[in-house]
C-alpha cells in the first residue's frame, strides 16, 4: 500500500513520501503552517482551519488518495521504557498489564496500549533484565486524530508515538550508525521531546512543556513586538552574539536556560540509571526549535559534547523532491513515519 508521513505540530504539519529503510528514497516533502497554533484544537472554527490547511497541503503535494502514517506528539502519548525480569513472549504478555498500570497514570481502559521488548540480554549474559518499551495514547486523543482525518478525507493506517519515527530516522529502527549513545531534543513551538539512543535501542523518553515559542514571547515582551515581528527576530538573530550587539540573544537566554536545564537533567537521569557506566556522548537537534541560530554552538560549550543540528535527509536520495524546504530539521518525524514498513 501506498502512503505517506503526516506529522501536526502547533506551528506547522509535515507531509514526506518515501520508500525504503535502508537507502530511503524521498519523492515529496511539503510543509504548511497550521492555523490553529495547536496540533488537535477544541475549537470547530480552528478545527476546521486545520482540516482545509492539510488537504491543501496533501493535494498539493500530489498525495491525494493515499493513506498516511501519523504521529503522536510527545505530550499526547504515555511512554516509558522499564525494566523487567527475563521472561517469555507469554508470560511478558501475562505481566505486562500489571506493568503499565505502574506508569501509565490512568486506566489503561482509557488508552490504546502497546509494548515492545527493545532489549534482551544475550544468551550467558549476567544480565538480569530486559528493556521493554510501553506506550499508552488516550482513546479520546486517537479518536480525535482520526475525526480531523476524516475531515481531510485521508485514511489514517497507523498511529505512533513519535519517538519511535525519530528512532526510525536517525537509526532506521535497527541500531544503525549507533557508535556513540545519543540524545535527541525534537524542539516543537510548544513542547518538546527527549530521547536517548544507546546501540540503537531507546533507554530513555520523555517530553516536556517547554517549547521554541517561550523564545517568541520573550522577544515580544523584551522588544515590543507583534508575534510576527519575534518570531522573525527569532529565526534571523537567535543566539548569535554578534548580532543587534547581542540584544536578541541576551533576552533568550534567561528563558532558553530552561530547556539546558531539561537537557543536563536528562543527561543525568541517563547516567544514574546506567549505574555512571554510560554518558550521552553528542546531543542531535531537530525540529522547528531546532533552527534557533547558534543553538548548537552554544550548547556545545555549555554540555562539553558533540552538537549537531540534523539534517533528516542527509542520508536519503531527494532526487525526485522537485525543492526540499529549507527547514531540513522540521521533518525529522515525518520522515520516520514514511520509512515505516509493515
Amino acid at each position: 500500500m501506498a502512503y505517506f508521513g503526516l506529522d501536526i505540530g502547533s506551528y506547522s504539519a509535515k507531509l514526506v513520501k518515501a520508500e525504503g529503510s535502508g537507502n530511503v528514497k524521498v519523492s515529496q516533502a511539503v510543509m504548511v503552517s497550521n492555523p490553529a497554533g495547536q496540533g488537535l484544537p477544541n475549537d470547530p472554527n480552528q478545527f476546521q482551519q486545520l482540516a482545509t490547511a492539510i488537504k491543501d497541503m496533501v493535494h498539493e503535494g500530489g498525495m491525494g488518495g493515499l493513506a498516511c502514517h501519523l504521529s503522536v506528539p510527545g505530550l499526547q502519548a504515555y511512554v516509558s521504557i522499564v525494566g523487567m525480569p527475563v521472561m517469555s513472549d507469554a508470560e511478558l504478555a501475562s505481566a505486562i498489564k500489571w506493568e503499565a498500570e505502574q506508569h501509565i497514570p490512568v486506566s489503561l481502559e482509557e488508552v490504546n496500549f502497546e509494548y515492545d521488548v527493545v532489549w534482551r540480554p544475550p544468551k550467558g549474559s549476567s544480565e538480569q533484565n530486559m528493556n521493554v518499551f510501553l506506550a499508552g495514547v488516550p482513546k479520546t486523543t486517537v479518536e480525535r486524530y482520526l475525526e480531523l482525518m476524516r475531515t481531510v478525507g485521508v485514511e489514517v493506517i497507523g498511529m505512533e508515538p513519535e519517538v519511535v519515527s525519530l528512532t526510525r530516522t536517525f537509526f532506521g529502527g535497527k541500531g544503525k550508525d549507533a557508535d556513540s549513545t545519543t540524545l535527541i531534543c525534537n524542539m516543537g513551538a510548544l513542547s518538546t521531546t527527549f530521547l536517548v539512543i544507546d546501540q540503537g535501542r531507546i533507554e530513555v523518553a520523555h517530553s516536556s512543556s517547554i517549547g521554541s515559542l517561550a523564545l517568541t514571547r520573550a522577544l515580544e515582551r523584551a522588544f515590543g513586538l507583534e508575534p510576527s515581528q519575534a518570531e522573525e527576530y527569532k529565526r534571523t538573530y537567535g543566539l548569535n552574539p554578534s548580532q543587534l550587539e547581542g540584544r536578541v540573544r541576551g533576552a533568550l537566554i534567561p528563558v532558553f536556560e530552561a530547556q539546558v536545564a531539561e537537557i543536563k537533567k536528562t543527561m543525568q537521569f541517563y547516567s544514574t540509571k546506567s549505574g555512571g557506566k554510560q554518558t550521552v556522548k553528542r546531543l542531535l537537534l531537530c525540529g522547528g526549535g531546532a533552527n534557533l541560530p547558534d543553538m548548537a554552538g552554544y550548547l556545545a560549550e555549555i554540555l562539553s559534547i558533540e552538537v549537531v543540528t540534523v539534517d533528516p535527509f542527509a542520508k536519503a536520495d531527494t532526487k525526485k523532491v522537485k525543492q526540499l524546504p529549507a527547514e531540513h530539521a522540521s521533518f525529522s518525524v515525518a520522515l520516520g513515519l514514511a520509512m515505516k514498513e509493515f
